[in-house]
């Protein structure tokens, strides 16, 4: 389903993110939350009042993944998936757990004797919650145009605990989004066996790109537009593996990556997904941008032309005001030129003078 015509590339800057939103119109945001070496993903449909976290980064991430949502507008988590036990993808979430109300978390059946474990079901214990079993077939979110439902793992007795990892297929109308948690090649094997459907325009890279993980068989099989990476910059495990990234290459790919680029949200109306990076790894005028219409496309500024505006108040910003990082959801307005800010009656920051 590489359906490269529907999608739109915009790198905007550090300062953007989270206050990028959708509008009141509708529609999906899936935010990559950059918690170093680790996983944390928010799916968020705010017309459906769906709110999934899937991991939460490890212990020290807590914090980062609070703040995010908070400042993303989210007040309570409807799903919480954490996707198999080990510490950088749970370590965060009884923090989270603790934080925010959660209306149903899912597991898979693989449990694990360290005390980051422990912590989290210690967490879920004293929320009153229940443990859903996250395995392939059972859905999580089931709604007219939006339908989340796990294609993996699909068995059982494990040696490798990655391979337990719940992967959570998530169709928006017509676009699709793969979350792959740490699920390795047998576990890849398996789903591809299934017969399950895995196309999808977006693929969260398992296993944090590693060599054991995206094999060409299962790349073959989801046919992504579109990589997310989730990994920590300069890690010790060398991630992303040199072999997995030529593989997403020779595949036509395109590969964002937390390490290089921040917070990344991609956004979908249902037909088409857009993809805004907290900070461009390349030059950002080889991306395009929706115009107000979010029709049409229009080139990127170059870094340093572009300014932010705050919708409700009015002024704009140079894209690194301490300002912009404090926008309510949905109030950043990207604008081309000072000229284009003044003349829509937006006013220039005292703060960061643009």
């Amino acid at each position: 389903m590489r359906s490269y015509a529907r999608i739109l590339l915009c790198c905007l800057f550090t300062a953007l993110l989270p206050a990028l939103h959708l509008s009141a119109a509708g529609g999906l945001e899936v935010h990559f939350i950059d918690v170093g070496q680790g996983d944390s993903i928010l799916i968020r449909a705010v017309e459906e009042d769906i709110a999934i976290l899937v991991d939460a980064g490890d212990a020290a991430a807590g914090q980062t993944v609070i703040s995010y949502l908070k400042r993303a507008g989210v007040a309570r988590i409807t799903h919480l998936v954490a996707t198999h036990p080990h510490a950088d993808h749970i370590g965060g979430m009884p923090a989270v757990i603790r934080e925010f109300p959660i209306d149903r978390v899912f597991m898979p059946r693989a449990t694990h004797t360290t005390r980051t474990y422990e912590n989290l079901l210690l967490a879920i214990r004293a929320k009153g919650l229940r443990i859903t079993e996250a395995k392939a077939g059972v859905t999580v979110v089931d709604m007219p145009g939006l339908n989340a439902s796990f294609v993996g793992p699909v068995g059982s007795g494990y040696d490798e605990l990655n391979n337990y990892s719940a992967v959570l297929m998530v169709r928006y109308r017509d676009t699709r989004f793969l979350f792959t948690g740490d699920a390795e090649a047998h576990s890849e094997g398996e789903m591809v066996r299934s017969g399950v459907s895995l196309q999808a325009d977006v693929l969260k890279v398992g296993h944090h790109g590693s060599r054991t993980s995206t094999t060409a068989a299962f790349l073959d099989a989801v046919g992504p537009g579109i990589a997310v990476i989730p990994c920590g910059r300069g890690n010790s495990y060398g991630h992303p593996h040199a072999g997995t990234l030529a593989r997403l290459e020779r595949a036509g790919v395109q590969v964002f990556r937390t390490d290089l680029q921040g917070h990344i949200v991609i956004t979908s109306d249902g037909e088409r997904v857009a993809v805004t990076t907290a900070r461009a790894a390349a030059p950002p005028a080889a991306g395009i941008m929706p115009d107000a219409s979010g029709e049409g496309g229009t080139a990127m500024p170059d870094a340093g032309q572009g300014y932010v505006g705050n919708r409700r108040s009015k002024v704009f910003h140079s894209p690194g005001c301490a300002s912009v990082a404090d926008m309510s959801p949905g109030n950043a307005l990207l604008l081309k030129s000072r000229e284009n800010a003044v003349a829509q009656g937006y006013r220039p920051c005292g703060r960061c003078r643009p």
